[in-house]
């Protein structure tokens, strides 16, 4: 391997039309925002890579903390183990949620990529893990929106790469929409897809307890934040009262909420 050298970075913001507008509880967009990291180095090396921070305006923020903690790293071989603890120690101050740990992020993935690209391997095995084929599904689009078109877009969502789970945001002004929502994605997709599904947090503990237990029988392969991401107790109780799984995680701030959650099981 090469002395990889950090030298310095480069910070793009771009504010991407989406084709399946975004349409949930947690808002609607039409375009979606990201801060593309190029970090350069000695060689002809360049670790990238991106983060999608939800709201376009707060671009800047992130940017600039990103350039600031990036400082601490210039012209040093980059170890990024060694830059992530370094770095986790520098946001201290700042707290471990938010634009602090957006910024770290960014950075880390970066120095990720360069690391694994000046070993010529793919990350996976540069973290001492192998290659195989992974499932996935799809969740460019089955928004809230009316049930009418969710068949049709159903339809062309598997179809995108022949998927065969698609993921539906739920949460209707009743479980019988939810239902029909259900029922109109599989009409659209084929009775054997697997229909995942996301409340995107809009209710509280009460009211998730009450409509995942209306759904519970209706054959969705999981529900995805049916309250508040971090209430993991709640979401600890829910699990343990309902057979279909609940799913968290898209929002976790670092390995600090990931160890929370294992706590509360």
């Amino acid at each position: 391997m090469k002395d990889l050298i950090f030298e310095s970075i480069v910070i793009r913001g771009v504010n991407v039309p989406l084709n399946n507008p975004l349409v949930a509880h947690i808002g609607n967009f039409d375009k979606w925002p990201f801060l593309c990291i190029d970090v350069i180095t000695n060689h002809s090396i360049v670790g990238r890579s991106y983060i999608g921070p939800y709201l376009v305006d707060q671009l800047p923020s992130i940017a600039h903390c990103i350039k600031a903690l990036s400082k601490k790293f210039v012209k040093r071989a980059i170890e990024p183990s060694t830059f992530f603890d370094e770095g986790m120690k520098n946001i201290s101050l700042l707290g471990y949620k938010g634009i602090g740990l957006y910024a770290l992020a960014a950075l880390d993935i970066a120095f990720w990529d360069a690391h694994s690209k000046n070993a010529n391997q793919p990350l996976a095995q540069h973290l001492g893990g192998g290659l195989k084929p992974i499932k996935s599904y799809n969740s460019g689009g089955l928004w809230l929106i009316p049930l009418k078109e969710i068949s049709k877009e159903a339809a062309a969502l598997r179809k995108e790469a022949d998927f065969t789970a698609l993921k539906l945001r739920i949460g209707r002004e009743t479980y019988k929409e939810d239902i029909a929502a259900f029922d109109a994605v599989k009409k659209g997709a084929g009775e054997d897809v697997l229909v995942l599904s996301d409340f995107n947090q809009c209710y509280t503990p009460k009211e998730a307890e009450r409509r995942c237990k209306e759904l519970d029988d209706t054959g969705f392969f999981w529900f995805e934040e049916p309250m508040k991401y971090d209430n993991y107790s709640e979401l600890s109780l829910l699990k343990n009262s309902i057979s279909t799984p609940i799913t968290i995680g898209e929002n976790f701030h670092g390995p600090r909420d990931l160890h929370k959650a294992l706590e509360s099981k």
